[in-house]
Formats: structure tokens, C-alpha cells, sequence
């Protein structure tokens, strides 16, 4: 629908969620709805609905899975200095692309699935210093596994929990 709206990361969402007045406000309809299951135990009822076409920077994503429902006061306690937050990119979104996320930039950088965006991650990795580099599974759509050692246990399963930070205010 061509509008602009404050969006944040959540690797720890599976899908695109969107507010649901921006969703009406925006003609997108829900098709079933159903009590989600969040953070911290919250239950709240979702809409399940079809965003026709997302536009991150110069990229687009046509038939986006898309959930509505409230977001709360919650976001805008996260995020005091960015007014409007309508929506959360969770991994239906991410897993199009090689993103990465450069925390010192504060940048989220979307390399597309292809030969051309293979070859500029490959440029990317060897120009840069990196320490160390962690495979990992998904389980489901982002449940992440990795194997790693703590102390003198090795080989254990690790859940990289990439989920909201916690507030130490």
C-alpha cells in the first residue's frame, strides 16, 4: 500500500506481525484468528492474514504470512525514541535473504538468496576479521541449536536464544 511504518526485529518471531489497526487501516483482511502464545507466557488473540507485498529498502516480498494484532505499550517502552512502531519482522521474512546484523552500525543488512548475493556475503567474509564462525540449526521456523562446551562438558546442545533483551532499569 506504499506507507511507511516503524518496524523492529524479533529473530525470536516466526512471522510478520503487523498492529492490527494498521492492518485494517491498511485493507489487510484477516482470514482466521486464534489465541498466540508469547514472551513471558502472555496469551492474546491473533488474526492471521496475507500481506500482498513488503518493501524492505529496495527490496520486495510478495505474499508475506502475516499476523495482526495489538502491539502494545510494551514496544514503546523498548523503543522511547522511535515514535509508531506498527509492526515486527520476525524469520518468515529474514529467512529470504542472508541478513546480518551489525549491532555497531546499527544496521540490518539483507543479502538475497542468490548467486550474486552468495558471492557478495563470500567478499563480504573474506574481507572482514572474523574470530570464529557457530553453525547452527533451525528447529521449526526460529529455534536455534548449536553444539558448544562450558567448562569441562563438551559436545552439549545450546538453544541461542535470540529473543528480547531483559530490562535492568
Amino acid at each position: 500500500h506504499g506507507v511507511k511504518m516503524n518496524a523492529f526485529i524479533d529473530t525470536a518471531a516466526d512471522g510478520l506481525l503487523i498492529d492490527s489497526e494498521k492492518a485494517k487501516e491498511l485493507g489487510i483482511e484477516t482470514v482466521s484468528k486464534l489465541d498466540g502464545l508469547f514472551a513471558g507466557g502472555k496469551s492474546q488473540e491473533v488474526g492471521y492474514a496475507k500481506t500482498d507485498t513488503l518493501k524492505l529498502g529496495d527490496v520486495s516480498i510478495n505474499n508475506v504470512s502475516t499476523m495482526t494484532g495489538p502491539i502494545d505499550g510494551t514496544i514503546s517502552s523498548l523503543f522511547p525514541n522511535v515514535k509508531d512502531v506498527h509492526a515486527a519482522i520476525g524469520t518468515n521474512v529474514l529467512q529470504n535473504f542472508v541478513p546480518t546484523i551489525d549491532f555497531i552500525s546499527k544496521e540490518l543488512k539483507l543479502v538475497p538468496k542468490n548467486e550474486v548475493g552468495r558471492n557478495k556475503v563470500q567478499e563480504n567474509l573474506n574481507n572482514d576479521d572474523i574470530k570464529t564462525k557457530v553453525p547452527f540449526t533451525i528447529g521449526s521456523s526460529h529455534y536455534m541449536f548449536t553444539r558448544g562446551s562450558i567448562n569441562e562438558y563438551e559436545n552439549l546442545n545450546m538453544f541461542m536464544d535470540s529473543g528480547m533483551p531483559a530490562n535492568n532499569g
